[in-house]
């Protein structure tokens, strides 16, 4: 409406006189530009119905939905499933710690297992990593990211499942580059080519 004066304008005087069930069946000049109108409104709105963010949404609610990824062993050894940092109870150390470098190629590990959206001030990536087998067990999971950095996640989704390095995600600043790949590796969502311990 506040786009487009059409949508403000008033309804005819006598729109209720020829709509409604009790009209459905009569033939008047009144009912058919009335109906002819409507149509023409309709069709005008799609030009302002937010699709792109409504599919999003469809797309995060999907991602909630969805098991978790199958991951192979090599997958696992590639990522923070295999390789992620923790506590060592035995040595009383942090083992597992992962260096990654701005030559470090990574991809996701799935492709369909995340969803960007932009909410408000930033942009969240959805993902199912850490759903469970109960449904809905678990909120909505995301990364959120600042609108700067969300060209790094659409750069691994274009380029899946082909590899790309850190270096060459569309980020001016390496070290954005850098807290945008360890942030996505240490939630899961990406991968390396190599198990970060091995030589590439």
């Amino acid at each position: 409406m506040s786009e487009d004066i059409e949508f403000r304008r008033g309804l005819p005087r006598d729109y209720l006189d020829c709509m409604g069930i009790v009209n459905m069946d009569k033939d008047s000049s009144s009912r058919k530009d009335f109906i002819k109108k409507v149509g023409e409104l309709v069709t005008r709105l799609v030009d302002f119905a937010p699709i792109d963010a409504a599919v999003d949404q469809r797309g995060a609610n999907f991602v909630h939905d969805a098991l978790p990824p199958l991951l192979t062993d090599e997958e696992k050894n590639c990522s923070a499933y295999g390789n992620g940092e923790r506590w060592c109870k035995k040595t009383k150390k942090v083992i597992n710690r992962v260096e990654l470098d701005p030559d470090t190629p990574i991809r996701l590990i799935r492709g369909n297992c995340l969803r960007v959206v932009a909410e408000e001030e930033t942009v969240n990536v959805y993902h199912c990593l850490e759903n469970t087998r109960e449904y809905h067990q678990v909120e909505p999971q995301f990364v959120e990211l600042s609108p700067e950095h969300a060209p790094a996640v659409e750069a691994l989704i274009d380029a899946y499942p082909k590899y790309m390095t850190i270096e060459n995600l569309p980020l001016e600043d390496e070290a954005e580059k850098m807290a945008v790949a360890s942030g996505l590796w240490e939630r899961g969502i990406v991968m390396t080519a190599k198990s970060p311990g091995c030589p590439l």
